[in-house]
């Protein structure tokens, strides 16, 4: 974890200098790290944490987030595309039980105070996506679990490469819910705990 935070550090001066001359890149960055992380509301108050990556994603976890929000459960949707922002917007923009943010992408800092503003006792995952810290404190904070998981053979070859890792990343979740027979077996190749897997 050290060394993945020191090696993020160092990215992110490359960035800083790349945005320099890339508009793009700069207001991708700064809508991400530079967003306000904070909670107007009750801290003492429990909060479960939806994240995904894009509005496919979203469209595919719209039952789930439809009942959590049917048991007057608080919630904050992290995606990490605009596409996806403007998508959940239109939908829970003004639904007072729903905090939408940009994901701030795996910083430690922002993780650490978002947890820390929210009380998130529950994290999902949608889909396999492998964020190190985002696991870390959630895990540490309460039950991490991953919905509708998926792994193609691909995906499992670069992940054999650096399997230690991975595999001490993905045993943080309390629940894998893969899509298939065989996403299931492959997740097994890594050496996950079999009775984690659904």
């Amino acid at each position: 974890m050290l060394l993945y935070n020191i090696l993020r550090f160092f990215l992110y001066g490359m960035i800083m200098i790349i945005s320099v001359f890339k508009k793009g890149i700069r207001k991708f960055f700064k809508k991400r790290l530079f967003q306000k992380i904070e909670n107007k509301g009750s801290k003492e108050e429990k909060t479960i944490l939806v994240h995904m990556s894009s509005v496919g994603e979203f469209n595919l976890s719209q039952e789930l987030i439809k009942r959590l929000l049917s048991k007057d459960e608080k919630i904050i949707i992290s995606i990490m595309t605009d596409t996806g922002f403007a998508a959940i917007n239109r939908i829970y923009g003004e639904n007072k039980n729903v905090k939408i943010i940009y994901f701030p992408l795996d910083d430690y800092f922002l993780l650490k105070k978002l947890y820390r503003e929210y009380n998130i006792a529950k994290t999902v995952i949608i889909e396999t996506e492998i964020w190190s810290n985002l696991y870390n404190f959630a895990a540490k904070n309460g039950d991490l679990f991953i919905v509708n998981g998926r792994l193609t053979e691909k995906k499992l070859k670069s992940y054999l490469k650096v399997k230690g890792f991975i595999k001490k990343i993905l045993n943080l979740a309390k629940k894998i819910m893969v899509q298939s027979e065989e996403d299931k077996k492959r997740y097994e190749k890594i050496g996950l705990e079999k009775e984690k897997i659904i």
